[in-house]
């Protein structure tokens, strides 16, 4: 019969398990709260997602607004909200299209210039004409009269434009343009030909395709300039007229009035200009030493000559029959400073119809009325014709009777 041994061999697989019963039970310690904390996590769910301006509330395990979150307004039709801006703004998506070299400007709502575009250039055209032998003042003729009677320019003509490129020049006879220029002011200038005056100038700015240039008459600069202001896209254009100098830069203007046979002949020259009558087609000779010429008068009664150079003058009216001897009353329009005359009125003698006078100094400009009298030649009848009462007496005297 086998006893058991209660040596200390006996005792080793009993401590084994004792080891084993101890981890496990920690091992239940430790993951016992994990546990829990997952049961109670499955219990409630996950945490919603939340719309913008809300949080979740994590008693209540729901979304609820922000306390601390700005409310975001409400936009009229045609914006949208920009967390940007802060506020509403034009919707993108309803934009309009814009033209090339616009671009779209939230702030004004529509189209605006692009300030990154480059701006459209713009351009300068130049006619020239050769005005010679003119029997009339260039300064003063419109655009049709000078083209009428000045030939396109035969010659070279140095042209120069300049802007703020700097200056580009052309040599040219009767037409040169630039037409890659940059948008803003500018000026034109010619070296003015040989044995030629300051130039007349008309020029109309216009865009291409688009519209037809207005002209007008330019002031001119230095004596051989004209300047310019152009917005992009837009062109100058220039009728150019080169007037060639007649030995003198003086201007003659006559005018021919007629009077009725009965007006006074002791009034000033405004009285007669209101009450007498311009006559057109009416002859005037001037003539002075080297040039002159006969000119008929206009539906305002002138006839001018320009180019006249210092030194005596003369003019003359053939006189019609019926006419006695005219009264003609002169001044001065233009003068140079040196002068020191005034625009006062001075009767001059034209008996027979001629008239002298002298200019002292070139750039003068002298302006003459003519003033004709249909003379009292013709005799005249006046009869007055009264009836009397019966009974009247015939030794009345005629204060009676009147």
């Amino acid at each position: 019969m086998r006893h058991a041994s209660f040596g200390p061999g006996s005792k080793r697989p009993l401590r084994r398990a004792t080891l084993w019963i101890g981890i496990f039970s920690l091992f239940l310690s430790l993951m016992t709260p994990i546990i829990q904390l997952n049961a109670a996590s499955a219990a409630q769910g996950e945490p919603p997602d939340c719309d913008p301006g809300y949080v979740v509330d994590e008693q209540l395990g729901e979304c609820v607004e922000d306390p601390n979150a700005q409310l975001q307004p409400e936009c009229d039709e045609g914006q949208v909200y920009s967390e940007d801006d802060g506020g509403c703004i034009p919707d993108p998506a309803q934009q309009p299209e814009c033209d090339e070299g616009q671009v779209y400007d939230d702030s004004y709502g529509g189209c605006v210039p692009d300030p990154n575009a480059e701006a459209e250039p713009v351009g300068v055209q130049v006619e020239k004409y050769d005005c010679s032998g003119l029997d009339f003042d260039p300064y003063a003729a419109s655009l049709d009269d000078l083209m009428s009677n000045c030939d396109a320019n035969g010659t070279s003509v140095q042209l120069t434009v300049g802007s703020d490129d700097g200056e580009q020049g052309s040599s040219t006879t009767d037409y040169t343009e630039w037409t890659d220029l940059p948008a803003g002011s500018g000026y034109v200038y010619e070296d003015v030909p040989e044995g030629y005056g300051e130039p007349v100038v008309w020029c109309g700015v216009y865009v291409p395709n688009e519209s037809q240039p207005s002209p007008s008459q330019e002031s001119i600069q230095n004596g051989n300039a004209v300047s310019w202001q152009l917005e992009p896209g837009e062109y100058f254009y220039c009728w150019w007229f080169n007037v060639q100098e007649g030995g003198g830069t003086s201007w003659i203007d006559f005018y021919k009035y007629e009077c009725a046979w009965d007006t006074a002949t002791d009034e000033d020259a405004d009285y007669y200009q209101q009450e007498c009558q311009a006559v057109e087609g009416w002859d005037f000779d001037v003539q002075w030493d080297g040039g002159g010429s006969t000119q008929t008068t206009n539906d305002t009664g002138l006839a001018s000559w320009s180019g006249v150079p210092t030194g005596s003058w003369g003019g003359s009216e053939t006189l019609p029959e019926g006419y006695g001897e005219p009264l003609v009353w002169c001044r001065y329009v233009e003068w140079p400073d040196e002068a020191g005359y005034d625009d006062a009125w001075e009767a001059f003698d034209a008996q027979g119809g001629n008239f002298g006078h002298e200019f002292e100094y070139d750039g003068t400009r002298i302006e003459c009325y003519w003033f004709n009298f249909a003379t009292g030649d013709t005799n005249w009848i006046d009869f007055y014709k009264y009836s009397c009462p019966i009974g009247t007496t015939y030794d009345g005297g005629f204060e009676y009777y009147e």
